[in-house]
């Protein structure tokens, strides 16, 4: 319930797509109001989800600075250069 979920701060989940991390305050991020202006919306069956820009995803890993986040950053890069490019 929503009790429950205001005192969590990291909630990792499986689903049949793979494991699912919620953050309610990633390091790095920008304040929520900026957040959701640079999301974008994602339509998952019949349910939209605001999912982090790019450039905010790439901020909170070099926040994070794990290894795993270091090799994130490599691959959000490599999208975001393409995205630069196909929008030319």
């Amino acid at each position: 319930d929503g009790r429950s979920l205001a005192g969590i701060e990291i909630l990792t989940t499986d689903t049949t797509l793979g494991a699912l991390d919620i953050l309610a305050r990633p390091d790095g991020s920008p304040a929520y109001r900026s957040l959701r202006a640079r999301a974008t919306r994602l339509d998952i069956g019949p349910t939209g989800v605001l999912v982090a820009s790019i450039e905010d995803l790439i901020a909170m890993k070099q926040s994070a600075d794990r290894p795993k986040d270091r090799e994130d950053i490599e691959r959000l890069e490599t999208v975001a250069r393409l995205k630069r490019r196909l929008s030319r």
